[in-house]
């Protein structure tokens, strides 16, 4: 009898209905209607499509609970692609992958290149990468540097450093993160490998740190690590507040991670007397906006007691501004309270009134319309003038007209000009 034979057109048998697809593709396999049927080819009971394994299609347990070789992987995706809409083919595809993933990761990443849709895709990568990471992290980093490019290589090369970070393998960690190229990203990694180093072995992980050739990451190093280093090892902080070679915003962060550590405790003044005057005040700030949130009176008790009469007046503000966000009746009455012979008042008028106007306009209006003549009123008036010319200009005029200070009322009248259309 002579073999018909039917070429197989896989775009064509694709473009039909899956069960029509099969038919086509079983023709092909099987060679003719009378060859010996071959053993694990049986047409399912089930009606199910049969596997390219010789089994049923099981989508749920596809890739779990047994090792399978990438022949065998290869086959079970194909058997997807030609017995599955495409939509549904490409759903089954990254779940197979998925779940083959858990326990072969680098054989489920040498499949990677199939799945082409995003969110499958992302889904993929990661349960790869959370389990190679697990086994094989270094593995993890070499496939990421040779197979993936942009977002993909920097998050499976995170899954790697942080595993290698978690099993205290910093040195490596760190190797691998200098690979890397500069990126907001690396940025990212970089904050929290040193995090995680400064919480074990703060001194290492300020060496790796503070030793880094790019100042950027040097410094998003050094900022991640600086409440630790502020708590453990304040030798080290001293250290970068007096080195030359790193940035100002760096000694800031840290300087103020130390205030936070040693607020209502024992303050190492012979440190903060030998920085900066902005680092001073930066440290003293920060403390006062440390007591503050447990203490009002502390706060203002620790301010007054500064030498500087400008870090005076900026420790009463932050206290002021607490007590303004819960009882702006409360934050009045404190302002009146502070001694006209600090200038605190005058100094903080229009800050004031500016931040109370913003809470509750009418309130501030009625206080400021309270205030004695001097020139305390006058700061005050000129505040009220800048925010209600926003929305009522007679209104800011009139306001204006009771300021008494010659050179605040020009200032007032520049301010309302800008709002007086222009002659043509």
């Amino acid at each position: 009898m002579t073999t018909l034979r039917i070429p197989f057109n896989r775009r064509l048998a694709r473009s039909l209905c899956p069960r029509l697809a099969l038919a086509a593709l079983s023709i092909v396999l099987s060679g003719c209607d009378d060859a010996p049927e071959k053993p694990g080819r049986a047409a399912s009971p089930t009606g199910n499509p049969p596997s390219l394994l010789g089994q049923e299609p099981d989508l749920e347990n596809a890739g779990s609970a047994r090792r399978v070789d990438a022949e065998t992987a290869g086959l079970e995706l194909d058997r997807f692609t030609l017995s599955l809409p495409e939509d549904e083919a490409h759903a089954a595809m990254a779940d197979y992958l998925i779940k083959l993933a858990a326990d072969q990761p680098e054989l489920a990443a040498a499949f990677l290149s199939r799945i082409s849709r995003v969110d499958e895709r992302r889904r993929l990568l990661e349960a790869i990468t959370e389990a190679w990471a697990k086994s094989a992290p270094e593995d993890l980093y070499r496939w990421a540097q040779e197979n993936l490019a942009g977002a993909e290589r920097l998050n499976a090369a995170e899954g790697a450093i942080l595993a290698l970070a978690d099993s205290k393998a910093w040195d490596r960690a760190a190797e691998f993160l200098d690979d890397l190229p500069f990126s907001t990203e690396r940025s990212g990694i970089t904050e929290r490998l040193a995090q995680l180093w400064a919480w074990s072995d703060p001194a290492a992980a300020f060496s790796w740190a503070f030793n880094m050739e790019d100042q950027s990451n040097r410094g998003r190093a050094l900022t991640a690590m600086a409440d630790w280093l502020a708590g453990k090892r304040p030798d080290l902080v001293a250290q970068v507040l007096h080195s030359e070679n790193q940035a100002p915003r760096v000694k800031t962060d840290l300087i103020r991670a130390l205030a936070r550590v040693q607020a209502g405790g024992e303050i190492d003044l012979d440190l903060v007397s030998s920085l900066s005057e902005p680092l001073q005040q930066a440290f003293h700030s920060e403390i006062v906006a440390t007591l503050r949130k447990t203490g009002v009176q502390q706060a203002l008790d620790y301010a007054a007691g500064l030498e500087n009469s400008a870090w005076r007046t900026e420790g009463r503000r932050l206290v002021l501004d607490e007590i303004l966000q819960r009882n702006p009746a409360e934050a009045a009455a404190q302002f009146s309270a502070f001694e006209d012979s600090e200038a605190v008042q005058p100094a903080l008028a229009d800050w004031f009134v500016d931040r109370w106007y913003a809470l509750d306009s009418e309130a501030a209006s009625m206080w400021i319309g309270e205030l004695p003549p001097g020139e305390v009123r006058d700061r005050a008036v000129l505040s009220l003038v800048e925010n209600v010319s926003l929305t009522d200009l007679d209104a800011a005029a009139a306001w204006a007209g009771s300021i008494e200070d010659q050179d605040l009322q020009k200032a007032a009248a520049e301010w309302l000009s800008r709002f007086q259309p222009r002659q043509p």
